[in-house]
């Protein structure tokens, strides 16, 4: 018999391929966990969210038409939800769902009749007697209401925020708000405020200014995005005199 002997060098470089493919098939199976877990993820939820949609709009459907028919009438309705949140309030049947699959465009809507599909918004704005309150899931903002389109009114923009609240922080935000346009450095004029849009889920709260200045006229909307912790200003409409 006649044996053959292979040198040290050779039998450990077969150790270490066979190490390296042992290294290698394992970092494949990780990034195969990694990447195909969430990808799975984003179609189960991107699947969950269509035939949600289409179990509220069916739901909208048959509420429409017990309406139409008058007291008494009556539906049986399945309902299944599998993930996210269900709830009613304000008159309202609200599905909500945290997911990383992109089912709309952050921070826009999409009506469909009385269906609303919204992602990453929370802005809301009401209007009362003497101001608006617009806020989201940050901040409160209270801001003065000054007359209307056929009566207008002295404006100051150093008047127009009234307060600021930081709910994450539980406290009121300190400083003040000024604007004006150009040089002038000149923040009064006669014009009214308006609200935009009035509700909840909104992607944003606008107030907008009117005001006709000694040296402009010009629209400042006052804006609180969805998720945002702060409020920016926009001069549109602007017209030099």
């Amino acid at each position: 018999m006649i044996f053959h002997h292979a040198p040290k060098s050779k039998l450990g470089q077969i150790w270490v391929s066979a190490v390296l493919y042992l290294l290698v098939t394992v970092v494949i199976m990780m990034l195969l966990v990694q990447t195909g877990v969430p990808l799975l993820d984003k179609m189960r939820d991107k699947s969950i969210s269509t035939t949600t949609i289409d179990s509220v709009a069916t739901l909208s459907e048959h509420i429409q038409e017990v309406a139409s028919e008058g007291e008494g009438s009556r539906r049986t309705v399945s309902f299944d939800v599998k993930r996210g949140h269900l709830a009613v309030h304000d008159d309202q049947v609200v599905w909500s769902l945290e997911t990383e699959a992109k089912i709309i465009e952050p921070r826009s809507k999409i009506e469909l009749g009385d269906l609303i599909i919204a992602s990453n918004i929370d802005a809301s704005a009401t209007e009362y007697s003497n101001s608006y309150i617009i806020e989201n899931a940050y901040l409160q903002v209270n801001i003065s209401k000054y007359g209307n389109a056929s009566s207008q009114v002295t404006i100051n923009t150093t008047d127009l925020v009234n307060n600021i609240y930081h709910k994450s922080v539980g406290a009121n935000v300190s400083g003040g708000f000024n604007f004006y346009l150009g040089d002038s450095q000149n923040n009064e004029g006669s014009g009214y405020t308006e609200l935009l849009e009035e509700g909840s889920l909104l992607d944003k709260a606008v107030v907008i200014v009117h005001l006709d200045t000694p040296d402009f006229y010009y629209d400042l909307y006052l804006i609180l995005d969805s998720s945002a912790d702060y409020l920016r200003t926009q001069a549109k409409n602007i017209q030099r005199k």
